[in-house]
């Protein structure tokens, strides 16, 4: 479906229709009908999110959009946002745009179901009981193995990280926050209302804990944040984290003697934390002799059966 932005009323007719689908009301809204007012939960504005990403082609950044809460001005939002071509503030630049067409161009080719043929995460094991876990790999063959590790039973949704892609010194707070709501619009449309673990390994977990820090923004934190290989900086979490490092790796020495004093401190930034060894060497854990272990490891993390959030 085409949307003629520059028609103001048409992008406020459509997001009237947007608004009965993901809020689930047969009449309404008023303009100056406020969303959460409506009764949008999470669930509800992730939805919403997904289809203004589609009709807009990515080309909005939404990260502030719920602090203008009534139809009039999302509404608004969007008019200015794509009526004034490089203007607008909100806008998304080119380099954004690049990155999330590169990451779909890796994970076009990562075995596994779809929720839309361009979705950014892959599912395997989809109709296992357990909490689903959604990680962010650095490859299809890494996220193929976790799976079959972890058995039929476990749910397995994969992400792409920016390896090969970005320089780690390049993560800036914009391409995190970008990529990052990008992929919480899939996960939340996954999840729905049940719980569900969230992780990454090595650089993939930058990605993880951005994402678990805008899910705790929402009160929809995941049941436990995992990381793999940690040993970066970049803010804290205060809710249950688990790291897990590998007995042979680089990382060893960071956990099993303490941060150093010039670097990053695991403990003040995740303050319930548990640590995690793991047999193995940076670089090794998804191969046959390690990965059963790794695998044992995070479904230490996950239920038996998922609970739904009331």
């Amino acid at each position: 479906m085409a949307l003629d932005f520059d028609n103001r009323v048409a992008v406020v007719e459509w997001l009237k229709t947007e608004w009965k689908r993901a809020l689930k009301r047969d009449q309404g809204p008023d303009e100056t009908d406020d969303f959460f007012d409506l009764g949008g939960d999470s669930l509800a504005s992730s939805e919403l999110v997904f289809a203004i990403e589609e009709i807009t082609e990515g080309r909005v950044v939404i990260d502030s959009f719920f602090d203008m809460p009534t139809l009039i001005e999302m509404a608004d939002f969007l008019y200015t946002s794509m009526a004034e071509e490089g203007q607008s503030p909100a806008r998304d630049d080119e380099a954004q745009h690049w990155i999330i067409r590169k990451l779909g161009g890796f994970v076009a080719s990562w075995e596994g179901g779809r929720n839309q043929p361009a979705s950014l995460l892959v599912g395997q094991n989809t109709d296992g009981a357990r909490i689903p876990l959604f990680w962010v790999f650095q490859s299809g063959q890494e996220m193929r193995r976790l799976a079959v590790a972890m058995g039929p039973d476990q749910p397995v949704y994969g992400m792409r990280s920016f390896v090969e892609i970005v320089e780690v010194e390049e993560y800036t707070d914009d391409l995190l926050d970008v990529i990052s709501q990008r992929y919480l619009t899939e996960l939340l449309n996954i999840a729905g209302a049940s719980d569900f673990v969230l992780g990454g390994n090595c650089q993939g977990g930058i990605i993880a804990l951005r994402m678990a820090q805008k899910l705790r923004q929402m009160g929809r934190a995941p049941t436990s944040l995992v990381l793999h290989e940690w040993s970066f900086s970049h803010g804290s979490y205060p809710e249950p984290c688990a790291l897990l490092y590998g007995l042979d790796s680089y990382c060893a020495e960071i956990y099993e003697e303490g941060p150093p004093q010039d670097g990053p401190d695991w403990r003040q930034d995740f303050p319930q934390n548990s640590v995690v060894p793991v047999p193995g060497a940076h670089g090794f854990f998804f191969e046959p002799d390690f990965i059963g272990a790794f695998a044992k490891a995070i479904m230490t993390h996950t239920s038996p059966r998922p609970t739904a959030r009331t």
